[in-house]
């Protein structure tokens, strides 16, 4: 049969599950109503059992292991011990199979004022509200995935809209207290489990991760989950408040020993940053980078549109770090690249200059090189600079330069930017002395290497 709430659930106690299912289930489950939990390792749903059916996820569901959900000020903060910014678990866990997908939905649009169940899922549509799924505290507000089994998401919906997970409400992962990461919704993670949303993943609605001064991820793919394509046509946003380098946004990230075919963005897709100089990055693909035979899905691309595009991101981040940005293009600098890591090259050179060189003028300048077959990108800042012995190593996965060394930070901007500039045939390479600022330079040829053209390969 299936499982359904309409009504409140809350529990209250530290393990505690407000529902949970392990056995089978031969129908759909759909829950509504307000769920909530709280105590530590407390989670609103657990779906251990496989679900011969669809998961629709439509009520009000929250977990968390804090006394309180909403920051106060300093004086109220520190009058907090350890028992009230205990950690709950995720609100939402999916760890068995589930035949029909799984969608965080909405009530349907009223199209016909005589049909009072337009989407035909057996509940008055009047009796159905948005979705909306809340994680206080370091747990994902959904994580899919089973530490025991590999499990299998079908698909919701068909032809072209058929995914094995849908958002079309609202997904937050909200860190509140500071040192405490976000994380809206994760995939796979668990060693030697797989997670396989047939079809891909679809988001519709608002999925979102706030942090303070630690990092926010809004979406991420885990070691082992494969998704055939991502599609974002809502909003995604990742943010941290800091007032330290020791933090970073990341709207969209996958892990190495991921698998996502494709990504296409039709909504909004941001990382942002409150204060200090966090590492922000839209889209951060380590399953790409890791495999070591990065895939380019290589088009006409316009550096100069990807330098100003980038530039109208940044404003904000250039606003706080009080620098001036100084363009400057000479001729025709275009060629054939992957567009997507092309703007991730130029957003991880220009934050690093601002982070690095606050209050100083940050050039970019773009031109052709002499005989017409490359394209030279360079990013100068004049902060503090790089000791030349540490030229070398700053481009290594997990190092940053010595001077920088009491800034918190995954130390990934530079080496994402050697592998994906090397991936396209290219040079990079820095020219800096301690108080002297530095100057990244990009050499990119306009064309693919003979043996590498022909069509471009989809990753």
């Amino acid at each position: 049969g299936k499982l359904q709430n309409q009504g409140a659930i809350r529990v209250f106690g530290d393990n505690t599950i407000a529902v949970r299912t392990l056995g089978a289930i031969t129908g759909p489950v759909n829950l509504l109503g307000n769920i909530s939990a709280r105590g530590a390792n407390a989670s609103a749903v657990s779906n251990g059992g496989d679900v011969n059916g669809r998961l629709t996820l439509q009520g009000d569901m929250s977990a968390s292991g804090y006394r309180y959900t909403s920051r106060g000020n300093d004086a109220f903060e520190g009058k907090l011990d350890a028992e009230d910014k205990l950690q709950g678990s995720s609100t939402v866990i999916i760890a068995g199979n589930v035949s029909g997908g799984v969608i965080v939905d909405r009530a349907p649009a009223d199209a016909d004022t005589a049909n009072n169940d337009e989407d035909s899922d057996g509940i008055p549509d009047a009796a159905e509200t948005e979705g909306t799924i809340t994680s206080f505290g370091a747990a994902p507000a959904i994580r899919v995935g089973s530490a025991t089994q590999s499990i299998t998401l079908g698909a919701v919906g068909t032809g072209d809209r058929a995914f094995g997970f849908i958002n079309r409400g609202t997904i937050s992962g909200q860190g509140v207290y500071d040192g405490i990461d976000a994380t809206g919704i994760m995939f796979g993670g668990n060693a030697g489990q797989t997670v396989a949303t047939s079809g891909g993943v679809r988001n519709e609605g608002t999925l979102s991760a706030l942090a303070f001064d630690a990092n926010a991820t809004a979406m991420r793919i885990g070691s082992g989950a494969t998704a055939a394509q991502i599609v974002n046509a809502g909003a995604i946003t990742a943010a941290v408040a800091s007032e330290l380098a020791a933090s970073s946004a990341t709207g969209i990230r996958i892990d190495a020993g991921a698998t996502v075919n494709s990504f296409t963005n039709s909504g909004s897709l941001l990382a942002s940053s409150g204060g200090g100089a966090a590492t922000v990055t839209s889209l951060l693909d380590l399953s790409r980078l890791d495999s070591g035979a990065l895939k380019l899905q290589r088009e006409e691309v316009d550096l100069a549109r990807v330098v100003r595009l980038v530039s109208a991101q940044l404003e904000e981040e250039l606003e706080r770090s009080g620098c001036t940005l100084r363009l400057r293009f000479e001729g025709e600098v275009t060629g054939q690249w992957d567009r997507l890591l092309v703007e991730q090259v130029v957003t991880n050179l220009i934050s690093n200059a601002l982070k690095y060189g606050p209050g100083s003028e940050v050039s970019v300048e773009l031109e052709a090189s002499a005989d017409g077959q490359r394209v030279e990108l360079k990013v100068k800042d004049g902060g503090m600079g790089i000791d030349p012995s540490d030229h070398a190593r700053i481009f290594d996965r997990f190092e940053r330069a010595q001077i920088s060394a009491n800034r918190p930070g995954f130390g990934l901007g530079l080496w994402i930017v050697r592998q994906i500039v090397e991936a396209m045939g290219g040079t990079i390479r820095v020219e800096s002395a301690l108080g002297h600022g530095a100057a990244f330079r990009v050499s990119l040829p306009r064309s693919p290497p003979v043996e590498a053209a022909g069509p471009a390969t989809a990753g």
